[in-house]
């Protein structure tokens, strides 16, 4: 689907898959309000798990212009985990890291969408 955005371009809708390959590993990507519960304990719109499941885990009530960062920012941990486990970016990196690239792809006129 394609709208207009505030750069005057088309925007671009890419629906969030229900799974991502990460340098060959399988993460599947959930949302329910199961979950949420484990989240918002945490204060978290997303988390990543690396164990034997794979996952990366967007909260149901995350607000539309918070959705991209948070799924980039989980996919930059899965990233991390897989291919730099002896030495892992610090939160601060990865939020720096995820922040630049939301600011990329939204000057592209690239924003995700959840699948329905």
């Amino acid at each position: 689907r394609r709208e207009l955005h505030h750069g005057g371009g088309d925007l671009i809708e890419v629906k969030i898959p229900k799974k991502i390959k990460v340098a060959g590993f399988t993460y599947i990507i959930t949302s329910s309000k199961s979950r949420d519960a484990t989240l918002d304990a945490s204060n978290y719109w997303g988390e990543a798990k690396h164990g034997m499941k794979k996952e990366i885990a967007l909260s149901t009530t995350i607000p539309k212009q918070q959705l991209d960062n948070t799924f980039i920012h989980e996919c930059i941990h899965a990233s991390d985990a897989v291919n730099n486990s002896a030495n892992r970016m610090t939160e601060s990196q990865v939020e720096g890291i995820g922040n630049g690239l939301h600011q990329i792809f939204e000057q592209l006129g690239i924003t995700f969408v959840r699948s329905k």
